[in-house]
């Protein structure tokens, strides 16, 4: 074999499937990102049929309040215990559930801009990964002085791939806090609170 030409072949094989992949993984990387726009897709419906509900004349059920706190948090916990606090004052409850549809379709709209504007850099780290086992595989197979290391070679590649694992998971934190404002999970409810109360 020719080695000479095999070797710029295979990294040619290895660009063009990279670019040919890429659509791909972008098109992967929305798909998996999208959960949190789903999320609120979910409360802005279910915080619209509650005030429908109420504005036609209807009395909600016990089981259409407690349907509140299935909403994925903090929106659950938020809605639930400002409308038990309303109906215990015996206060309008249309209002609140107005302020906090409005703000749910706010958030919706900023995590769905977010996830638009980082979609590339997530799915280039994804694609970054896939490429770790399909060179070390291709130039294993074209370099012959390779075959004698295979052991070696072998524990290379996989080091390789578990800091790709960690870079990915790294960056996928820093984006997530990024579409969170740079605040922690778990102090991400007080800005929703705060617009509707």
């Amino acid at each position: 074999l020719n080695y000479g030409l095999w070797v710029p072949a295979g990294f040619g094989l290895i660009w063009f499937l990279a670019e040919g992949a890429f659509p791909w993984c972008l098109e992967v990387s929305k798909r998996l990102n999208a959960s949190d726009v789903r999320a609120l897709d979910r409360v802005v419906e279910r915080l619209a049929a509650l005030r429908e509900m109420i504005q036609s004349g209807v009395l909600p059920t016990d089981s259409d309040w407690a349907a509140l706190k299935a909403l994925p948090p903090p929106w659950g916990r938020l809605a639930a215990k400002l409308m038990e606090y309303l109906r215990a004052q015996g206060a309008q409850i249309v209002p609140t559930l107005k302020r906090m549809e409005a703000s749910a379709r706010q958030e919706r709209r900023a995590r769905a801009e977010a996830q638009v504007q980082t979609a590339q850099a997530r799915s280039q780290i994804v694609l970054a990964i896939g490429l770790v086992p399909l060179a070390a595989t291709t130039l294993a197979l074209l370099l012959p002085s390779l075959q004698d290391e295979l052991p070696l070679w072998c524990c290379a590649s996989l080091a390789a791939f578990a800091l790709n694992l960690a870079a990915l998971s790294a960056v996928l934190s820093q984006i997530d806090q990024a579409v969170r404002g740079g605040l922690p999970r778990e102090h991400t409810g007080w800005p929703s609170a705060a617009r509707c109360t």
